[in-house]
C-alpha cells in the first residue's frame, strides 16, 4: 500500500516538475553537438535535472526504466523514459529536443 501511495505522489511531482524543466548542467555533459545518434539523445536527455531526478526516484523504488528514442525529419528528437511496473498503468517522461541540444519541451504522466 505504501509503495502505491509513494508511486502516486511521485507521479504528481513528476507531472508538475515536467512543466518546469530543469536546467542542463552544460559543464557536466560530454555529448558533442549536434546529436546524431539515439544513444547521444538518451545521454543528453539524462543531463536534464528533471529527468535525472525522475530516473533516480523510480530507480530507488526498484523499478526498471525503459528508454525509447525517435527522431523526425526536422532533427527533433523525442526521448521517452518509461517505468516498468506490475500495475496496469504506464508512467513516463518524454523530452523533446533539437539536435543542437535545445530542449523544446518535456512532459510526463501516467496512462
Amino acid at each position: 500500500m505504501m509503495k502505491i501511495l509513494t508511486h502516486r505522489i511521485l507521479i504528481a511531482v513528476v507531472c508538475l516538475s515536467a512543466l518546469f524543466l530543469g536546467c542542463i548542467e552544460e559543464e557536466n555533459h560530454k555529448i558533442e553537438l549536434p546529436i546524431d545518434t539515439p544513444e547521444e539523445a538518451i545521454e543528453y536527455a539524462k543531463t536534464n535535472n528533471t529527468t535525472k531526478e525522475w530516473i533516480d526516484a523510480y530507480s530507488k523504488l526498484g523499478y526498471e526504466i525503459i528508454e525509447n528514442v525517435s527522431v523526425d525529419n526536422q532533427s527533433i528528437w523525442y526521448v521517452q523514459f518509461e517505468v516498468m511496473t506490475p500495475m496496469e498503468s504506464r508512467t513516463y517522461i518524454i523530452i523533446k529536443m533539437h539536435s543542437n541540444g535545445t530542449i523544446l519541451s518535456g512532459w510526463g504522466g501516467s496512462i
